[in-house]
């Protein structure tokens, strides 16, 4: 695996609504289990570094489940302009959690699991069941903007909008609604805006091709248990290698395309076409590892 983090590698693999758990493990096991972000992630996201050869996972690290995902509910993404440290995102939480907080989190997680795969979508259920107490207070002092966001933007003020919550350690925001995606985006970037912010808004030429590539994640309904032992080995290998490619294209098209301050919070026309060319080849490579998968999944029919 390549993150050591049996949700990450599920959600990648399998697509969808996934859920995880570790399974135990003896105490050498445990030493193996993760490795620090430095070892695939670039500064300043990792920790202490374990060298050039860090050590193999254990077998069995823990299982996954599909849940069931309604149709009607679309995810918006706002990723402000600027980093969380993932380690200074741990740091911040606190050691020990009241017995309060967390039953408040696992009754909601109950609740929400099923509510998400709801036809039509309950936002009352929903909004209720991404309300956190376990790291959204405790990481809010890192993201300018936070409380307001969570505190104003809700289904009874902003229609179409289910849930909001701060993305893994930040400092991404994610929204589930069924409708008035890009009213919802504004009010985000808006808040975000007041804390002194900025977001990068996605060129518009881009998202018709995001959106047929993501119905074709989401279609592809591709069963990777099946495989052999050899073809899940292939498909790793494929993978990583496209995620390294996707790492560098990350960083160089960054570097490459956006040179300068950007005003009124709007891309030049150069860096515009610059930046499509970079994400389209992104997604091509994307493509690539679908028609792969796809490709061994006709061989195992």
């Amino acid at each position: 695996m390549i993150e050591r983090h049996p949700d990450n590698v599920a959600a990648a693999l399998y697509g969808g609504f996934v859920g995880t758990y570790l399974s135990e493990l003896d105490p050498e096991d445990m030493a193996r289990k993760e490795i620090p972000l430095s070892e695939v992630l670039p500064s300043p996201a990792g920790g202490i570094d374990t060298g050039l050869k860090p050590p193999i996972p254990p077998q069995g690290l823990g299982s996954y489940m599909r849940f069931p995902w309604s149709s009607a509910i679309k995810a918006v993404v706002i990723i402000p302009d600027f980093e969380v440290i993932t380690a200074k995102a741990r740091n911040v939480l606190p050691a020990q959690y009241s017995r309060a907080d967390v039953v408040f989190n696992m009754q909601r997680i109950a609740i929400l699991t099923h509510a998400l795969g709801q036809s039509p979508p309950d936002p009352e259920l929903i909004y209720s069941g991404m309300q956190d107490a376990i790291h959204q207070p405790y990481r809010k002092e890192l993201i300018p903007g936070l409380t307001e966001i969570l505190q104003s933007v809700k289904p009874k003020t902003h229609p179409g909008l289910l849930g909001i919550c701060l993305s893994g350690a930040g400092p991404t925001i994610l929204a589930l609604a069924t409708d008035n995606f890009e009213h919802i985006a504004q009010e985000i970037i808006k808040k975000f805006a007041e804390a002194n912010v900025r977001c990068h808004p996605l060129p518009q030429t881009l998202l018709p091709r995001l959106n047929s590539q993501t119905m074709d994640l989401n279609s592809a309904n591709l069963d990777i248990s099946r495989l052999s032992d050899a073809d899940k080995r292939d498909l790793q290998q494929q993978i990583s290698n496209e995620m390294q490619k996707a790492k560098l294209q990350d960083y160089t098209c960054w570097t490459k395309c956006i040179t300068g301050g950007i005003s009124g919070g709007k891309l030049s026309s150069k860096e515009e076409t610059c930046t499509q060319n970079c994400v389209e080849r992104f997604l091509d490579a994307n493509t690539a590892v679908l028609k792969h998968l796809e490709q061994m999944r006709g061989d195992i029919s």
